[in-house]
């Protein structure tokens, strides 16, 4: 088949999209590409690929964001068979169908700040179907302050990386992956092995009002219920470390007890006796590495604030509705 029959058969399969032609976005994310490459956006009359992707998503009904995000997906896996010729990783056709453009928008941003280890590790998960968005973008959520808020957007900009020997940065990718840990490990840590209901929330923290005074957002909540007769649980974590600022720590928690039912802290290397003395007794203590919980000292239930607790509850669920 010459250039041009191809490009005129490229552009019919796109133009039919939203028809009577129902294509898999790793096939629609190919034909873009090539329309883009091959420039056969000109046989169509338009003055750049954005000009006629925008046409293109006015006539099928898919919406601009929307194909960008396909397009953006298909270049970044191309990036990943490359980075990882190790792993073997199958064709973009044959990857699993609940595996989304918005796992590899994730996945792009999670590989500037994991090590290529772990990054690995949770590429494979993801093309095995065992991720699902939800958990993928919490993982994101935990990492992103690494990056303390810089993004990759902008032309000729570099793409911001995590720099372990940032003490900062370094900060924020042992609270990450503390969270890591304990979201792969269920809820043993609790005491209670089997719950009814469970939900890890990540960045979680109490209602906040419109014009009211910025209230305290928890690493992570847990949302649990022993059984489906009894109250709700609420746990509330901080993740940090006891080298950085240990007893500045330990004063705040202290703040945080009247939003939980239980108030755990979590760190990544065992405390001595003297360290433990600066908790509360109320304030539960897990030891989180190399995916591994060990519980020191479990919570004790707090007899909390009434109205605190409910601002808790109220931010939970809005939190929980979002993702």
């Amino acid at each position: 088949m010459g250039i041009k029959p191809q490009a005129k058969a490229i552009l019919k399969n796109l133009a039919e999209l939203g028809k009577s032609v129902h294509l898999p976005w790793p096939t629609i994310g190919q034909l873009l590409d090539q329309v883009d490459r091959n420039d056969y956006w000109a046989m169509e009359g338009a003055k750049s690929f954005t000009e006629w992707l925008q046409q293109h998503a006015v006539r099928s009904g898919m919406g601009i964001a929307i194909l960008w995000r396909i397009l953006s997906a298909t270049r970044f896996y191309r990036v990943l068979q490359k980075r990882y010729p190790e792993l073997g990783l199958m064709p973009l056709d044959s990857i699993p169908s609940n595996v989304t453009p918005d796992h590899l928008e994730q996945l792009s941003k999670l590989s500037r700040v994991m090590s290529r280890a772990e990054f690995k590790a949770q590429l494979q998960q993801v093309l095995k179907g065992k991720i699902s968005r939800t958990q993928l973008r919490n993982t994101w959520r935990a990492f992103r302050p690494v990056l303390d808020g810089r993004t990759a957007r902008g032309r000729n900009q570099p793409v911001p990386r995590a720099n372990p020997r940032d003490p900062e940065q370094f900060h924020s990718l042992i609270e990450a992956r503390i969270y890591q840990a304990i979201a792969r490990t269920g809820t043993a840590w609790t005491g209670i092995k089997k719950p009814a209901l469970y939900r890890l929330l990540v960045q979680s923290g109490p209602y906040q009002i419109s014009g009211s005074p910025r209230q305290h957002i928890f690493d992570a909540v847990a949302v649990m219920q022993e059984t489906l007769k009894s109250g709700i649980q609420i746990h509330g974590l901080e993740f940090t470390s006891i080298r950085w600022h240990w007893h500045l720590k330990a004063k705040e928690l202290e703040f945080y007890l009247p939003f939980c039912d239980y108030m755990w802290v979590a760190i990544c290397e065992t405390p001595s006796e003297k360290e433990l003395a600066m908790l509360t007794p109320e304030i539960g203590i897990l030891v989180a590495r190399d995916n591994r919980v060990d519980t020191i000292r479990s919570a004790q239930h707090v007899a909390g604030d009434p109205a605190k607790r409910e601002m808790m509850l109220r931010g939970v669920l809005a939190r929980a509705l979002r993702t």
